[in-house]
């Protein structure tokens, strides 16, 4: 994203109204690992390990717009925002900004799931 790209997003997320919500949306491919400072020689990555981030097509920004489902829109189909918490097994608990996140999601009329991986795919998709 240009600079002068960058300065549009800017200005149009700063306008949005307090029914929508907007997430840069990165796709493509990247590193993780422990970022190191060695003297003389600046920031080291070590034990890199590629990362796939979001598909590529994917929009820039994405995210959602609070809608009222009036009696004219009974009958059509509607794209509901859905967040999923992904954790390891039962026990692991979200975190603060997790769960403010999840508030935010569910306020706006969004569906939050957290998906365990000790669970079945039944157990998962039962949730809304």
């Amino acid at each position: 994203m240009s600079i002068h790209e960058q300065k549009l997003a800017k200005k149009r997320l700063l306008g949005l109204d307090n029914s929508e919500r907007l997430f840069r949306c990165h796709p493509g491919k990247a590193w993780k690992g422990v970022i190191k400072t060695i003297k003389g020689l600046g920031m080291v990555l070590v034990k890199p390990a590629p990362i796939e981030l979001l598909p590529v097509g994917v929009p820039d920004f994405c995210g959602w717009k609070s809608v009222e489902v009036t009696p004219e829109m009974v009958g059509k189909t509607v794209a509901v925002f859905v967040g999923e918490e992904h954790k390891a097994t039962r026990g692991d608990k979200m975190r603060r900004a997790q769960l403010v996140a999840k508030r935010v999601i569910v306020r706006a009329g969004g569906i939050h799931r957290v998906v365990r991986h000790d669970e079945t795919v039944e157990e998962v998709r039962g949730w809304e």
